[in-house]
């Protein structure tokens, strides 16, 4: 695949996740401290970002920097769950923690 073309799907997910979370490319701009005509250039796919651009942007839609990159359009629902479990998790308490291991290790247990 040719620069042009990662660009374009880049840009196109870009665009995808901010219409997604009905936001402008104004407030995009906002949160992410990037221009709004560089967005523009961005999801029309003349421009091709930096990681650091995606990081920025990620963070400001709220997303795993992941989604921004997937130019095959295969991420499927099973990495999307395993970041919001991932995220939950992060939101337990060290007892809440160990507790949801446990009950993980007795369903592993009980698949076998």
């Amino acid at each position: 695949m040719d620069r042009i073309a990662l660009s374009k799907l880049i840009g196109a997910n870009i665009r995808k996740y901010r219409v997604q979370r009905d936001v402008s490319q104004e407030h995009l701009a906002l949160e992410s401290g990037i221009h709004p005509a560089y967005i523009s250039k961005l999801e029309r796919g003349e421009k091709c970002p930096t990681i650091d651009t995606l990081y920025r942007l990620a963070r400001a839609l709220g997303i795993p920097i992941y989604k921004l990159i997937d130019i095959d359009g295969d991420i499927d629902n099973i990495s999307d769950t395993a970041y919001k479990i991932q995220k939950s998790l992060s939101d337990l308490n060290a007892e809440q923690q160990n507790r949801v291991a446990d009950l993980i290790d007795e369903i592993v247990d009980l698949i076998k």
